[in-house]
């Protein structure tokens, strides 16, 4: 069996540690700005960092999600803590009056009962629903048998309301899923992951999908990867109202003779209708032969019609273009090849500035950035620190939204899994 799990989670998190690290230091209140004197540029391109590092929550935690909620007009953050059983919490975030500051509303737990749960993802419609999807090891009690859960929310207010009980999404139990991700398109979500129902010792770790309605009703599942190998690290996109859904992810093929051979490692995708189902096969995106890969990002761009997915080639980050036919119209442009390096990227499409919002992390020192990309994925200056001080343990998630009414962007990353915090950007 080729030992590509290590090295796919080593490249899906900063060189200073990984998902089951221990926090170094505590982190600070829920609400507290943490503000230093600042010490690194706050320009982005057309963007300006109007409030960096403000604590969202604090305590034992892991990954991080953040979506817009174009109903309310709020964003909603969600990460994974560990206190007690591994639970998800979330939090309503938005501008205080001149955006000097975030307002945050007290955390709430999402999931019912949950063991282990990892790896949120989220995803708001246009009426103001969210679907909240992650990790969730209740069916073994903690010991190992992950499957796909999800919680319906809507934001009240300040607050956070839940919509009926978890969604059991996956439906696989006792087979294993992992890392989901998740977009809205025409009337449903699509929840994309992993599972290993036809792994026989090897690394048949393959894609599945399916939608989810705005009232809770699941679609037929998918399979969407083919016989690559090790299917892992999805992400998904809507196509604004289009019809259309875009998922991609990373997976190897073995060359010279089978698993442990040789490896061609890269990124691929596949179509699908706003029902979930596959419109042609899977597509490839880039090959990048025998070296580690990262879950890759993909935003829509309703000008272009077309999506831009960003992924990772070894210390810099390069796009694709998919067009909304599944046409591979561009692939292997530089986006971000800063000197400290790059990996882990995250995409948002910001309209109001016809713009997007990318973010990654570094690979030679603990920080994470937000580069600003024009309307055709140029990189508009310099990438931007989301740190005043390099965080001791790591910056482990970036995740990125932009704001639908106004030009803003929130970055709400996951640092030395110990504190969420915010970072907003404002533009012109």
């Amino acid at each position: 069996m080729v030992a590509l799990w290590w090295a796919v989670l080593a490249c899906s998190a900063p060189p200073s540690g990984g998902r089951d690290s221990q926090p170094a230091a505590d982190g600070e209140a829920a609400g507290d700005s943490g503000a230093t004197e600042e010490t690194t540029p706050s320009q982005a391109g057309t963007y300006r960092v109007a409030v960096r590092e403000q604590a969202l929550a604090s305590g034992d935690l892991r990954a991080s999600a953040v979506a817009w909620d174009p109903a309310s007009q709020r964003w909603v953050v969600a990460w994974g803590a560990v206190d007690g059983a591994h639970q998800i919490q979330a939090a309503v975030v938005h501008p205080a009056e001149g955006a000097s500051s975030l307002t945050v509303s007290p955390s709430v737990r999402l999931d019912d009962g949950a063991w282990n749960a990892f790896e949120p993802g989220l995803a708001a419609s246009e009426d103001g629903t969210l679907l909240v999807v992650y990790e969730d090891d209740r069916a073994g009690a903690g010991e190992g048998r992950r499957e796909i859960y999800g919680q319906r929310l809507r934001v009240g207010g300040e607050t956070l309301e839940q919509l009926g009980g978890d969604l059991d999404i996956s439906l696989h139990d006792p087979i294993e899923q992992f890392t989901p991700a998740v977009a809205w398109e025409s009337g449903s979500w699509f929840v994309a992951y992993s599972d290993d129902r036809d792994n026989t010792g090897g690394d048949e770790r393959r894609l599945f999908g399916r939608t989810v309605s705005a009232e809770g009703s699941l679609g037929a599942e998918q399979r969407l990867g083919g016989d690559s190998l090790w299917q892992v690290l999805p992400s998904v996109a809507g196509s604004g109202g289009e019809g259309r859904f875009l998922v991609v992810w990373g997976d190897y093929d073995p060359v010279g003779g089978g698993q442990g051979s040789g490896l061609d490692c890269g990124y691929r995708a596949r179509l699908l209708d706003a029902s979930g189902t596959p419109l042609g096969p899977p597509i490839d995106l880039a090959r990048i032969g025998d070296v580690p890969y990262d879950r890759p990002a993909v935003a829509w761009n309703p000008r272009a019609r077309a999506w831009l997915v960003a992924w990772t080639h070894p210390q810099r980050i390069l796009g694709s273009w998919v067009g909304w036919d599944g046409e591979v119209l561009d692939s292997g442009f530089e986006l971000a090849a800063p000197d400290v390096g790059a990996g882990a990227p995250q995409l948002a499409y910001a309209a109001s500035t016809h713009s997007f919002a990318l973010t990654f992390h570094a690979w030679t020192t603990t920080d994470g950035y937000l580069q600003e990309l024009d309307d055709a994925g140029v990189p508009v200056g310099a990438p931007v620190d989301l740190s005043d001080r390099s965080p001791p343990v790591g910056t482990f998630y970036t995740p990125v939204a932009a704001a639908s009414d106004r030009s803003q962007l929130l970055v709400a990353p996951s640092l030395d899994w110990s504190r969420v915090t915010g970072t907003l950007f404002v533009g012109p």
